[in-house]
């Protein structure tokens, strides 16, 4: 699997583990802090499909990252990863409505344009990315 695939697999699969624990989340009832040692509540949390769903997802993006970092500098796979930082709040904002003011949005723009300067680095210095 060439390395780009990899980096941006694990992203999208860290991405979409967000958005299932988000998911999850949502469907339980609230822990409040006075909930905190109350395991009905936490079983109730971790046995939702959503939560179970996103943290395999989860796991499966951790996994694939290890192999990314034994073949790739940490500078560069890591810039790529903050494509979350953009994608996630978009999700989020489709999916659940969450609001995604105008701060926000050049903030994404930001890391998205550092995305692609480091995309457009990589390939002047090796040929590809």
């Amino acid at each position: 699997m060439k390395l780009l695939l990899m980096i941006l697999t694990s992203v999208a699969l860290s991405g979409a583990g967000q958005l299932l624990l988000r998911a999850g989340a949502r469907a339980v009832p609230a822990i409040a802090g006075a909930q905190w040692g109350d395991v009905r509540a936490w079983l109730a949390l971790l046995s939702d499909w959503r939560v179970l769903l996103g943290l395999v997802s989860w796991a499966v993006s951790t996994a694939l990252w290890l192999v990314v970092l034994n073949r790739a500098e940490l500078s560069y796979a890591y810039v790529l990863g903050s494509l979350n930082y953009v994608l996630v709040p978009l999700a989020a904002h489709r999916l659940f409505e969450e609001p995604v003011g105008s701060v926000r949005l050049i903030g994404m723009l930001v890391i998205f344009a550092g995305v692609i300067i480091t995309l457009c680095g990589r390939v002047a210095e090796r040929g590809g990315p």
